[in-house]
C-alpha cells in the first residue's frame, strides 16, 4: 500500500510540473512592523521585511577560507527571521553568481516603497586605488596581487553596490559586511556622537552601511562582528535609548564600541552621501527577551517585558508568551485558555539533529530551519524522550482535538488562521514541490506557523478521539494539516491522515506541544 501510495503521488507530481505556473514558489511577505514615538504616535512602519545573506567561506583561487562562516550565518538567518525577516541565503557564490543573486534580490523586493531590505555579506573584501575602491571577492576571484585584471572580472565592485541602493524604492536599506574596506569608499554623512529619539525623521528614507573593519585589518577565522550583530538586536543590547528599538546607528555605535573589546577590529558605520537617502533610519524591534504577541502580517508590536529566562523558571507563564527550556529546544507557545503549550514550529532538522545525533529528512538541502520529515510516529516517540531526559520537562505529541484548538485559535477558518490556504500554508501549488524553511508564512491568532501545510504532524491519536485503542485501530495513528504535496482539501483544518506508527516518508513531521 505504501509503494502504491508513492507512486500515484510521484505521478502527480509529473503532471503538475508539466504546467510551470504550479511548480513555482510562491514568493513569502515578511511581516511588516509598526513604529511609534516615545509619545505611543504612529511614526512609521514597514509593509515587508526582507534579508539576503551571502556567504563565501570556500575560496577557490588564492584566498585564505573562512570555514566558520555557514554556521554564523545560519545564527543570522535564524534570529532575522524572528525578527519577521522573509530571509535568502547564498553560500560560496561566484562572481557572477554574485552579481545575479544581488540584482535578482533587489528586482523582487527593493521596489515597494513600504519594504526593509537588510543585506549581509560575509566574506573577504578588497581596496585598491589608495582607497578609492572597494570589492566584494566571490569564491572564484583570484588573489589581485597575483593576478589584477582577473580579481577585477570577477570581483563585484562597491560602486555597483552604491548604483543599486539608489535605484532602489524601498525606503529603507540595511548594508551590513563582515569585512574589511577602506572608510572612503562610501562617502558617508558624519553621525551624531548619540542616536536620536524615534521620530517621524525615522521614516524618511536612508541607505545605512555598517563595516567590520577597515583596509588593513584581517578578516578573523572566527567572526567578532556577526555574534555581536546578533546580540546587539536579539538581546536589546544596541538600544542604546531603551525604547523598545535598535536603529541603524544605534546598531552602528553599538558594534563600534564592541567589537575592539574583543578582536582587532574597527567598525565603520554611516549613511550614504546623497541627502535624499540619509535623511532616515532602519529600525529593528526587541523582541527577544519580551513575552511577544504575534500579529497577521503588516504589524508587530511588543506587549511585556519577561525574559526567556524568567519565562522558563516561572511556575507560569502568561497566555501568549514565547519560550525555550534549551537551545536547542523547539520555541513554544502558551496558549491562551488551554493548559498546554504548543511548538510554535513543526520540529526542525537543526533541532532533530542537535538531540538525535542525525538527520532522517529527504530534503536536508532546505537547510536547518526546515521541517525534520521522514520520522515515523516511534522516531518521535524517541526524540521525545530524549528531549524530556535532558530538560526534566514533559513535552509530548498533541493529541487530535488539541492539535485542531490550536489550528484554529478561537476562530471559524478553513485552514489553520485563514480562510485563503497561500497566506498560511505550503501546498502542492505554492511549494515548488519540496519542504520550506518554518515560519515563511502567516502565523494563526496564537502566534503559529505552517499548521497546515508543510509537512503532516503527528498527534497522539490512536482512535479518532482517544490515545489508546479504545475506540480504534492499534495500527495505525492520526496526522494533521496537511503538507507541500497535498491539495487544499487535504491542508483544511479538519483534514485527516491515518497512517502506521512505522511509516516514514518526506511528507511526515510533527510538532510538540508541553504540559503545564
Amino acid at each position: 500500500m505504501k509503494s502504491l501510495r508513492d507512486y500515484c503521488r510521484c505521478a502527480l507530481l509529473q503532471a503538475l510540473c508539466a504546467l510551470p505556473l504550479l511548480c513555482a514558489a510562491t514568493a513569502t511577505k515578511g511581516i511588516g512592523l509598526e513604529i511609534k514615538d516615545s509619545q505611543g504616535h504612529k511614526v512609521g512602519g514597514y509593509d515587508g521585511s526582507y534579508a539576503l545573506l551571502i556567504g563565501v567561506s570556500d575560496y577557490t583561487a588564492g584566498w585564505k577560507s573562512l570555514k566558520s562562516i555557514p554556521g554564523e550565518l545560519d545564527k543570522v538567518e535564524a534570529m532575522l527571521r524572528r525578527q519577521g525577516f522573509v530571509v535568502q541565503k547564498s553560500l560560496d557564490p561566484n562572481g557572477e553568481t554574485l552579481e545575479r543573486t544581488i540584482g535578482d534580490f533587489i528586482k523582487h523586493y527593493g521596489y515597494e516603497k513600504g519594504n526593509r531590505l537588510l543585506f549581509y555579506y560575509s566574506g573577504h573584501g578588497y581596496t585598491r586605488d589608495n582607497g578609492a575602491k572597494g570589492y566584494l571577492v566571490p569564491t572564484d576571484a583570484p588573489n589581485p596581487q597575483k593576478d589584477e585584471k582577473g580579481f577585477l572580472r570577477k570581483a563585484l565592485d562597491m560602486n555597483q553596490i552604491l548604483a543599486w541602493s539608489r535605484q532602489m524604492e524601498s525606503k529603507h536599506a540595511l548594508f551590513l559586511f563582515d569585512s574589511c574596506f577602506s572608510g572612503t569608499i562610501f562617502k558617508q554623512r558624519a553621525l551624531p556622537k548619540e542616536p536620536h529619539n524615534i521620530s517621524t525623521l525615522t521614516a524618511e528614507p536612508v541607505r545605512e552601511f555598517i563595516i567590520a573593519c577597515s583596509a588593513g585589518e584581517e578578516v578573523p577565522a572566527k567572526s567578532t562582528f556577526t555574534p555581536a550583530f546578533i546580540d546587539g538586536i536579539e538581546h536589546g543590547l544596541a538600544d542604546v535609548n531603551q525604547d523598545g528599538y535598535v536603529s541603524g546607528t544605534e546598531l552602528g555605535l553599538y558594534l563600534r564600541s564592541e567589537v575592539p573589546k574583543h578582536a582587532h577590529e574597527n567598525p565603520q558605520f554611516g549613511k550614504i552621501s546623497d541627502y535624499a537617502l540619509s535623511r532616515g533610519d532602519f529600525v529593528f524591534q526587541v523582541t527577544q527577551g519580551s513575552a511577544v504577541e504575534e500579529l497577521p502580517t503588516g504589524s508587530a508590536t511588543v506587549s511585556g517585558s519577561l525574559t526567556r529566562k524568567a519565562v522558563a523558571a516561572a511556575p507560569t507563564v502568561a497566555a501568549g508568551a514565547t519560550f525555550r527550556d534549551c537551545a536547542d529546544c523547539p520555541e513554544m507557545v502558551r496558549l491562551p485558555g488551554q493548559n498546554f503549550a504548543m511548538g510554535k514550529y513543526e520540529v526542525t532538522q537543526g533541532q532533530w539533529r542537535a538531540i538525535m545525533g542525525s538527520n532522517p529528512s529527504d530534503f536536508k538541502n532546505c537547510g536547518n530551519d526546515c521541517p525534520v520529515e521522514r520520522v515515523s510516529w516511534n522516531d518521535a516517540q524517541n526524540y521525545i524522550e530524549k528531549l524530556n531526559q535532558r530538560t526534566g520537562q514533559h513535552y509530548r505529541l498533541p493529541s487530535g482535538q488539541e492539535w485542531e484548538a490550536a489550528c484554529l485559535a478561537g476562530k471559524r477558518t478553513v485552514y489553520c488562521g485563514s480562510n485563503n490556504f497561500d497566506e498560511v500554508a505550503w501546498y502542492a501549488d505554492n511549494s515548488g514541490f519540496t519542504t520550506h524553511p518554518v515560519g515563511r508564512k502567516r502565523p494563526n491568532a496564537w502566534g503559529l506557523y505552517d499548521m497546515s501545510g508543510n509537512v503532516w504532524e503527528w498527534t497522539s491519536n490512536v482512535g479518532e478521539l482517544t490515545s489508546d485503542c479504545s475506540d480504534g485501530d492499534c495500527d495505525r495513528r492520526l496526522g494533521r494539516g496537511g503538507s507541500w504535496y497535498d491539495f487544499p482539501r487535504y491542508v483544511r483544518a479538519a483534514a485527516r491522515h491515518w497512517t502506521t506508527p512505522d511509516d516514514r516518508y518526506d511528507g511526515l513531521g510533527f510538532r510538540l506541544a508541553r504540559n503545564y
